[in-house]
């Protein structure tokens, strides 16, 4: 009988040292599920804080309507690359926005906006009444 009592006591730390283990486990997948969630509704109020102040700046509106008609325009951006129209306003434009487009690039690779949020709203229109 002895033998037998000593046999589930032996058991009985296995099974709870087992069952604490994968508890840990779970736990610590639990909160690695929670930091990479956090990390994505980070990236995504990063961005749409940035493209909210975009759309409120004045000055990238203009300059984004401006880039817009110059692209569309015969020539295109070429004839604005040159030394002799650097201080004009359509080339101050053109290096608003580019800039504008640099820094959004390297905020999509360093993981800081979202890119399938960006890609949605540049593509998408409005109609302006």
């Amino acid at each position: 009988m002895a033998a037998l009592d000593n046999i589930s006591n032996n058991c009985a730390v296995p099974s709870s040292i087992l069952i604490t283990s994968i508890l840990g486990v779970v736990a610590a997948l639990i909160a690695i599920w929670g930091v990479v969630t956090q990390r994505s509704v980070a990236r995504r109020r990063a961005t749409l804080d940035l493209i909210s102040a975009l759309e409120r700046d004045r000055d990238v509106i203009e300059a984004r309507r401006k880039f817009i008609a110059l692209v569309k325009a015969p020539g295109g951006l070429a004839p604005y690359a040159d030394a002799d129209k650097e201080p004009t306003h359509e080339a101050q434009s053109i290096r608003l926005i580019l800039n504008e487009f640099e820094l959004i690039a390297i905020g999509i690779q360093r993981g800081i906006v979202d890119y399938e949020l960006y890609k949605r709203w540049n593509r998408s229109g409005a109609i302006m009444v």
